[in-house]
């Protein structure tokens, strides 16, 4: 078992970071992860508020303003990482797929398991 402390303003882009050699996070960019790991962040700052509401909350226009404006891109680019994360069904227009979502209060230990070939 290794252990690895996170804190919790990094936990998101961590876990995404560790899990990029993995289907189906290693069909993502550096880019499309940072964007994903923003929205997973916005997701767990507003989990008080049920699913549909909150999805209205970081889908909106202006909280894509302020991602783009924290990654230092334009919307417009910002909008093509969205398409890119809508392809590989991370997202669709409106919502974070509930596969890809979780949280360092209910995901707070990964356990991988390692299988050599049986030849």
């Amino acid at each position: 078992m290794i252990k690895v402390q996170i804190p919790k303003d990094k936990y998101f882009k961590m876990v995404l970071e560790i899990l990029s050699p993995l289907k189906p996070y290693s069909s993502l960019t550096k880019m499309e992860r940072e964007v994903l790991s923003i929205l997973l962040e916005l997701n767990y700052l507003h989990k008080d508020i049920a699913y549909e509401d909150r999805m209205k909350i970081i889908f909106n226009y202006e909280t894509r303003r302020s991602i783009a404006e924290r990654m230092k891109i334009s919307v417009y680019n910002l909008n093509n990482l969205y398409k890119e994360l809508r392809e590989h069904k991370f997202i669709d227009l409106y919502s974070i797929d509930k596969r890809f979502l979780f949280t360092p209060d209910a995901h707070n230990e990964f356990l991988f398991t390692f299988n050599g070939d049986n030849k």
